[in-house]
């Protein structure tokens, strides 16, 4: 029996913080392993991608075949080196952000959404790190799904909606059109954000279930989220 409430789902990277940390991270990480550098030039193939994926990918661009055991020296090195990135280049939250993760930790308490939970493809490790170098730690607690095992964020979605109660309506809050696949995927309304790199018209023409310019008007996006 469905009890009808929202979970929100939420993406990280474009979607409630910015950093360009994590690419510089991945990028040396995989030039470490494969021993050669390697280039992310068609930046817009990986948005959205889970980490798992990414570093497959790098790797198999480098030359590497890209194998479990190689993706695995690929993140440890990354969490080592995001580290480094982070407090160099810094990591802040978009606009609203933080009052968007108490209005949504409100909601929970009063009884109108279940607890939102992370939707990423990020390493939960590399989520938290993000997270707390973001000030956000406090409000978007790292539970939920992450990008360490799967290559397909489908099935990140997937395990992120199982969290929730049964019966609860899932809804992914991103940034990037593999955030709408995702979502789709696992049945779940999308409401897409333009604080990524994709341009607010290319959002538009995926005809997300809502598409908001940022989340700074709270009201705004707990309406459009809550459906």
């Amino acid at each position: 029996m469905s009890d009808g409430l929202p979970v929100v789902l939420v993406d990280l990277d474009g979607t409630v913080l910015r950093s360009s940390a994590g690419r510089h991270a991945m990028l040396g990480a995989v030039a470490e392993v494969a021993g050669r550098p390697v280039d992310d030039m068609d930046r817009a193939t990986f948005t959205g991608r889970t980490d798992a994926w990414i570093a497959a990918e790098l790797l198999r661009r480098a030359g590497h075949p890209g194998d479990p055991e190689g993706v695995r020296r690929v993140h440890a090195r990354y969490l080592e080196l995001l580290e480094e990135h982070l407090l160099s280049r810094g990591c802040r939250a978009t606009p609203g952000a933080r009052a968007l993760g108490f209005a949504l930790r409100d909601a929970a308490a009063d009884g109108r959404c279940h607890a939102h939970y992370l939707l990423t493809g990020n390493l939960r490790e590399g989520a938290r790190r993000k997270l707390a170098a973001a000030g956000l730690d406090d409000v978007f607690p790292v539970e939920g799904a992450f990008g360490d095992r799967h290559e397909d964020r489908a099935h990140v979605a997937a395990e992120a909606a199982g969290m929730a109660p049964a019966g609860a309506r899932p809804v992914v809050l991103g940034d990037a059109p593999a955030d709408l696949v995702a979502g789709r995927a696992i049945g779940a309304r999308v409401v897409l954000v333009a604080t990524g790199p994709v341009p607010a018209g290319d959002l538009r023409a995926l005809s997300p279930d809502a598409l908001l310019d940022d989340l700074s008007d709270t009201a705004a996006a707990l309406a459009v989220l809550f459906g």
